[in-house]
């Protein structure tokens, strides 16, 4: 039942102590977060050994120079590698090599900020539909993380692959939605460095959906190449450049990359903006002072990039849901180094996890860090204290982009609906592929 006197929003709560290894493999069958020891929360370093040894990570210069200064010495760990390369061998979230080399410029340049201003006129157009889809459902529960999904989905196929038609766009979601579902979801035998080769229990990279998208994107790659570019080019246009100007980049490097533009491209946006809604409704003061901004600013239409500027409340608001659920909660990194560094005893193969639940939760570092406080933001924040798209050269590419979506698509449903928390429906933060509700975030919407 909804806790009325809930003072804070909801959050994991965290282990009491670091678990045992067999502690570990229970815990994690309901929340792979819940492994993390409270003491995160007043500690900047915590070693120990679950299977093999790793150091959480909550200290902002070893954090910088983990992501940064000495990222070939860390680079990502075989917890997130093995998660994507099971389904797409050749991506640059998990490789550091060629892959990386080659293609991260070209999807870069795809979702740089002034690509992003051209393209604005399509999340706006995108935003003005969502609502539409709203209004059909207002006035009964509704399920929130159903309707930012297919809403992120939608914006994210049309930058990647230009497209517009409903039952295309329909058909690629579906099949890319195993990934998350049978693939991307962490298991205790990660956590405990098991070898990659011991199976784990529902992750299989063999399944019919997954096969069934791997065509379906193939199929969509031969036909581009058939047809040409689009105007303007979309990702997908970009990446057979990148392939015509290297032979090297083969047709399963696109095929790869495009299915982690897709799945992470409307992912994370669509978690962020279901939290995001769900703290509006927590929190009406702050709803309503956005929704009067929105709505001086907007005048009935849908948000566009050059309103952003002009909406500081709701673009506080993006940010501090990305502070209490950041999409992607645990950076792994893995040692390479046998040195003592800021204090931590490196070996090699020690596992370097950042826990950003936890590092943007911190007692040391966050005033009442458990409270929906987006005035924070109004002011500076340390360095290394607040990462939801992580840091240094593997930052997150698409960044941006998924700032501006989130906020154009908050600004235009709270200039248009009200949120209200309904009981018995209490979110549940857990970590699957991404930081989701395990059992949905259901609000009640009402037109204004």
């Amino acid at each position: 039942m909804l806790d009325v006197s809930l003072k804070e929003p909801v959050k994991i709560r965290l282990s009491a102590q670091v678990p045992t290894p067999m502690q570990a493999v229970r815990m994690a069958q309901w929340n792979f977060l819940e492994l993390l020891p409270e003491a995160c929360l007043h500690r900047s370093v915590i070693s120990s050994k679950a299977g093999s040894r790793f150091h959480l990570i909550m200290q902002p210069p070893l954090i910088r120079d983990v992501l940064n200064a000495r990222v070939r010495d860390f680079p990502k760990g075989d917890i997130i590698v093995d998660i994507f390369r099971s389904v797409a061998p050749e991506n640059i979230v998990s490789d550091s090599g060629d892959t990386w080399d080659k293609l991260r410029p070209a999807m870069a340049k795809s979702v740089h900020i002034k690509a992003l201003k051209r393209f604005s006129i399509t999340i706006s157009g995108v935003a003005d539909s969502t609502s539409a889809r709203l209004a059909t459902l207002a006035g009964a529960p509704v399920d929130i993380d159903s309707l930012t999904t297919n809403s992120t989905f939608e914006t994210i196929s049309r930058l990647a692959i230009s497209a517009a038609d409903p039952q295309l766009t329909h058909t690629v979601k579906r099949a890319l939605t195993t990934f998350t579902a049978e693939i991307a979801r962490f298991s205790p035998l990660d956590f405990l460095n098991t070898p990659g080769w011991v199976p784990r229990p529902g992750r299989s990279s063999t399944s019919p959906g997954i096969a069934h998208g791997h065509k379906l994107i193939d199929a969509i790659i031969a036909a581009r190449k058939q047809s040409g570019p689009k105007t303007p080019p979309d990702i997908l246009d970009k990446l057979i450049a990148a392939q015509a100007k290297d032979p090297s980049v083969s047709d399963l490097h696109l095929r790869d990359n495009l299915n982690v533009m897709l799945i992470a491209g409307h992912d994370t946006t669509a978690r962020t903006l279901s939290w995001a809604l769900y703290l509006c409704a927590f929190d009406p003061g702050v709803q309503e002072a956005a929704r009067s901004e929105a709505r001086r600013v907007l005048a009935g239409r849908a948000a566009g990039f050059d309103d952003v500027k002009h909406l500081p409340l709701t673009v506080q608001i993006i940010q501090e849901t990305m502070r209490l659920y950041p999409s992607f909660p645990l950076l792994v990194r893995k040692s390479l180094i046998n040195e003592h560094l800021h204090g931590v005893d490196f070996r090699r193969g020690d596992q370097a996890l950042i826990p950003l639940y936890a590092l943007h939760r911190s007692r040391l570092y966050w005033n009442e860090p458990d409270a929906f406080r987006p005035s924070r933001f109004a002011g500076k924040i340390a360095n290394n204290t607040y990462l939801p798209f992580g840091g240094g050269p593997r930052i997150c590419i698409g960044a941006s982009f998924a700032q501006v979506q989130a906020q154009i698509q908050l600004a235009t449903l709270l200039s248009r609906f009200r949120f209200s928390l309904i009981e018995g429906r209490t979110p549940q933060p857990a970590l699957s592929f991404s930081l989701m509700s395990k059992n949905g975030i259901f609000l009640d919407v009402k037109p204004v």
